[in-house]
């Protein structure tokens, strides 16, 4: 495995490193301070970084492979000692183990990274709205952690663009590379900015609406709810003061003696259940009324772009080529990969180098040939010489996709003898025999 293969996971990794750290605030096993939890995301990344490496040179020393065992098992002695639950403990070695085995092998591409960003920012983002709620912990710890995902994420898109894979013949100039590399930093920076402003934009609203509808909603659920728990509590010392006066039941409940509090009976002096339960009540009302008022803005929206008239379309004139429609496939038991085929792969046909190649995916998906979602145009053509065995369908298969991918990834623009070439190939293909 090269090392920008190495370093794509290991970034991939790290994200989940944060993604641990931020379900363990959600869940109370770790409390909210900065230090700690970027400490351990920082040294979760490092620990799952080297079982990967221990994992992938396993395939060159046993070893290497027998050094990952006691790695876990580190896992989970460290994590006994933060979370104080052996339970939880063997939970975490399980998924570090599962991780490293699961991440190291894969093919990953943009989108997983994306993935696990917005996954991490979703539960911090819940962690944020239960402590607005239950104004416990402190929500500047949240919010510096939010800021290092978004700084962190910023550097493993650039990461992830500087290890990908090429496609396969082509090659880039350095000094593109370098000035293609600028670019992507400039963006990544830039989308990191626009990010904050925004995240800060939709919680400053979310604070407004917080604030405007506070006061409303303590009204509204004090008038509702404070007589049920007025009633709750009355039958609650009715019930009490029954069983006290019970001398099996209170020995069942208070094997020590009436010396322990409350063995009179009384209930215990606090706040009320009411009280209790006001600020969950409180902003359960708000979240009802902010997802209400979202839900009407969302249709509200979408109605309108469906009642909206069609805009008219004007298209360049398409090539000449048939289309091949999946009936003419032969094979009802591929419907639903030709769907998929055509949601994926459909373009304008304004594009006639690229609605040629769709077309020509439609005709292997009658031969019984469908791309799969993540191959790519070389690897369906390995499948494609690996099947067929008429060496004059192959060429035309292979012209066709080298004009494809010149016309998709290459620098220059494609000539005009290059599309009637693609045209011509495609038309030898679809009646060869």
């Amino acid at each position: 495995m090269r090392w920008d293969q190495s370093l794509r996971w290991m970034l991939m990794l790290s994200l989940e490193a944060h993604l641990g750290v931020a379900l363990l605030v959600l869940l109370g096993f770790l409390s909210a301070d900065f230090g700690t939890m970027l400490a351990l995301a920082v040294g979760g990344s490092l620990l799952l970084a080297l079982g990967g490496w221990l994992y992938q040179g396993g395939g060159r020393s046993m070893v290497l492979v027998v050094m990952l065992y006691p790695l876990v098992a580190v896992v989970g002695l460290v994590s006994y000692l933060l979370v104080g639950s052996a339970l939880v403990a063997v939970v975490l070695a399980g998924l570090f183990y599962w991780r490293i085995m699961t991440v190291v092998p894969l093919q990953l591409y943009d989108y997983d990274y994306l993935r696990r960003f917005f996954s991490t920012a979703v539960v911090y983002g819940a962690t944020l709205a239960i402590m607005a709620f239950s104004d416990k912990g402190h929500t500047a710890d949240v919010f510096g952690m939010l800021a290092v995902l978004v700084g962190w994420y910023a550097l493993v898109g650039y990461g992830e663009y500087l290890t990908r894979e090429l496609p396969s013949g082509m090659s880039v100039d350095q000094r593109m590379l370098a000035r293609l590399t600028w670019q992507q930093a400039q963006v990544q920076l830039g989308l990191t900015a626009l990010y904050a402003l925004a995240g800060s934009l939709v919680l400053g609203v979310l604070w407004g609406v917080w604030l405007l509808l506070q006061d409303p909603a303590k009204a509204v659920a004090s008038y509702i709810f404070t007589p049920l728990f007025q009633l709750l509590e009355g039958g609650l010392a009715q019930l009490t003061e029954k069983t006290s006066q019970n001398k099996k039941v209170q020995d069942l409940l208070q094997p020590g003696g009436s010396d322990h509090p409350g063995a009179d009976g009384s209930l215990a002096d606090g706040p009320s259940l009411a009280t209790l339960a006001m600020p969950y009540i409180t902003g359960g009302l708000v979240l009802i009324a902010v997802l209400a008022i979202s839900w009407w803005i969302w249709k509200r929206r979408n109605m309108s772009q469906i009642d909206a008239p069609p805009a008219p379309v004007t298209t360049a004139a398409p090539a000449q080529v048939s289309v091949i429609h999946p009936a003419d496939t032969g094979s009802d038991g591929q419907s639903d990969q030709l769907r998929s085929l055509e949601t994926k792969w459909s373009v304008p046909k304004d594009d006639p180098v690229r609605h040629t190649y769709y077309l020509f995916l439609r005709y292997m998906a009658g031969q019984g040939l469908v791309i799969e979602p993540d191959e790519t145009s070389q690897e369906f053509l390995r499948r494609v010489r690996a099947v067929w065995t008429d060496a004059a369908r192959i060429l035309l298969a292979e012209s066709i996709t080298r004009v494809y991918e010149q016309h998709r990834y290459g620098q220059g623009g494609i000539k005009q003898e290059d599309i009637a070439q693609l045209l011509e190939d495609f038309h030898a293909l679809e009646s060869a025999p």
